[in-house]
Formats: structure tokens, C-alpha cells, sequence
């Protein structure tokens, strides 16, 4: 994958999360934050994603599922987005492809 290849990709999946974020009433992010490989809950997409609005975020290659906080009896509610291009990001992410957006250490 050539660089540029990356960069549009990148852009996709930020237009993607934005618009997760905007069904929530949250703020457009500008570039996607940094994250860990092969982490669920805090790759570059679970932490564009985290806000006090929501219980919890875990990202799979396949969906991202967003656990809002709502009056129920489990105490929450979980909604399933897939995104398009996550599937590619993520693999491609958790490869290393994307160096600039790995965080050094916990």
C-alpha cells in the first residue's frame, strides 16, 4: 500500500467516525488520535470515539460497538456501527502500517 493509499484510507475512516460522532451530537475530530495496536479499547478508533456520553467503546476489525449510558436494567445500552473501511484500517493498523498513529507505551 502506497503511502498515499494510507493517507486516503486514513481520511476515510475519519469521515467515518465523524460521522458516529455527529449522531451523538459531538464535535468533528480533525485527524484520528493515537492508540494501541491490538488493543479493543483504545486503538486509534476507540479513542476517537470515547466521551462521557458512552459506558464504553471496543473496536473489532469488524464493528464498533458504543455502550451509551440510558436508564435500563443492565444499566446501558450497546450500539453496533460498521464502518466501511474498518475492516482494512484495523488490520492494516495492528500490522504497524501506521506508525504515526501508535502510541509509545502505556
Amino acid at each position: 500500500m502506497t503511502n498515499k493509499q494510507k493517507e486516503v484510507l486514513k481520511s476515510k475512516m475519519l469521515l467515518e467516525v465523524n460521522q458516529i460522532r455527529d449522531l451523538f451530537g459531538l464535535r468533528k475530530l480533525k485527524e484520528l488520535p493515537k492508540g494501541y495496536p491490538m488493543d479493543q479499547n483504545s486503538c486509534p478508533i476507540a479513542n476517537s470515539l470515547k466521551s462521557k456520553r458512552f459506558k464504553g467503546i471496543s473496536v473489532s476489525a469488524e464493528t464498533i460497538d458504543v455502550y451509551v449510558n440510558v436508564d435500563t436494567e443492565d444499566g446501558g445500552s450497546r450500539i453496533s456501527f460498521e464502518p466501511k473501511h474498518l475492516h482494512k484500517f484495523i488490520n492494516l493498523f495492528d500490522e504497524g502500517r501506521f506508525p504515526e498513529l501508535e502510541k509509545e507505551s502505556y
